[in-house]
């Protein structure tokens, strides 16, 4: 997939991308915990799936948000170091960042 005028093509179904500079997960290589934010211009569901390498669910986080600033603190104590993909979905964005965990 490669996005087209800021669009991702997903079978017949278009998902705008989020706006990378805006989004901030961090730190990263993480130990013990990370952080996602953006901001919201409308009220959102917004969904947070954790992946491993294999594509496997770890974590799953759904919040139903107002307009601001959106926050959200992520454990990843338990999982073992590695690299994992965070998947973060609002409305009809859609953003993947890779996060390195070093426990």
């Amino acid at each position: 997939f490669s996005p087209v005028n800021n669009q991702l093509a997903v079978g017949i179904k278009s998902i705008a991308l989020l706006d990378k500079p805006l989004v901030q997960v961090y730190p990263n290589p993480a130990q013990n915990q990370l952080y996602v934010s953006f901001q919201l211009e409308e009220t959102s569901l917004v969904k947070i799936i954790l992946k491993d390498m294999n594509g496997k669910d770890i974590k799953f986080i759904a919040n139903e948000m107002a307009i601001g600033k959106f926050s959200k603190k992520v454990d990843v104590s338990h999982l073992s170091n590695g690299v994992y993909f965070m998947h973060i979905q609002k409305a009809d964005s859609y953003l993947i960042k890779k996060i390195i965990v070093l426990n």
